[in-house]
């Protein structure tokens, strides 16, 4: 098994933001993470902090330019990077350079992940039915382009989610533990399937995992990973469905999600 992330695009987006986390993850991280880069710049980058790379393309951005204009593919570079990932080394978690390491792996974390002997787990998160509302009074200097991700993204989650209450549920794929490519195969070509309505390649993952994983129910004790949450209990309602998955598993945290 391999840690594994990717990059591809602007370095500078956001003020840098991808910079700082990259950098701290070279800082701290002890996993030999392989990263899986578009672009020579972004490849180089990541050579210079000590990083084990392959250069998918000199191309920063095969699949797309814009997370707003292009977004039914702008994050197939993910799922290219994770199908890459387990073609090589046959099983593979996939790591966001945000999602932060709270304990140290020793075996019990490989047991834990295979324990369910599935091919495909990631975590889920919970979005309030209030959600842009409350981000927009929260985030006050928010810029347009972000905005507009803000509220598409949102109408995309209330197509495609399980609910819990009133909240929808829907995947992080911020951790992602693959052992079959063909799975990262059919969530991107659901992407250039127009009769799919989809926004990023978690809305692709929550269509893909709805289809054999009918209920909320079935995926946590099927398909959520024993070893990471999406977000801690402060996320909005966050706590509510972590409290649901207690009552089907008993986890031990590795990973989780900024």
């Amino acid at each position: 098994m391999r840690f594994i992330r990717a990059f591809w695009g602007d370095l500078n987006h956001h003020d840098g933001v991808h910079i700082r986390e990259i950098t701290h993850v070279a800082k701290t991280s002890k996993l030999n993470d392989r990263v899986y880069v578009w672009g020579d710049a972004n490849n180089d980058f990541m050579i210079s902090l000590g990083f084990d790379t392959v250069k998918v393309s000199s191309d920063s951005t095969v699949y797309g330019s814009d997370y707003l204009d292009d977004c039914r593919t702008f994050f197939n570079h993910k799922l290219k990077a994770i199908s890459l990932g387990v073609r090589e080394f046959g099983e593979v978690v996939f790591l966001d350079w945000d999602c932060h390491q709270v304990r140290e792996i020793d075996e019990d974390f490989y047991t834990l992940l295979r324990f369910q002997n599935k091919n495909i787990q990631f975590p889920m998160y919970s979005f309030p039915e209030d959600y842009v509302e409350r981000v927009l009074n929260e985030w006050s200097n928010i810029g347009e382009k972000d905005k507009s991700y803000l509220i598409k993204q949102f109408e995309y989650i209330k197509k495609h989610n399980y609910r819990l209450g009133n909240d929808y549920i829907v995947p992080n794929f911020s951790f992602v533990y693959c052992s079959d490519a063909s799975i990262m195969s059919e969530l991107f070509e659901l992407s250039y399937n127009e009769y799919v309505d989809l926004m990023t390649e978690e809305s692709a993952a929550m269509y893909y995992i709805k289809q054999i994983r009918p209920t909320l129910e079935e995926f946590v004790q099927k398909n959520e990973p024993l070893v990471c949450d999406a977000k801690d209990e402060n996320h909005f309602n966050q706590k509510e469905y972590n409290t649901f998955v207690k009552k089907y598993l008993n986890k031990q945290l590795y990973f989780i999600h900024e």
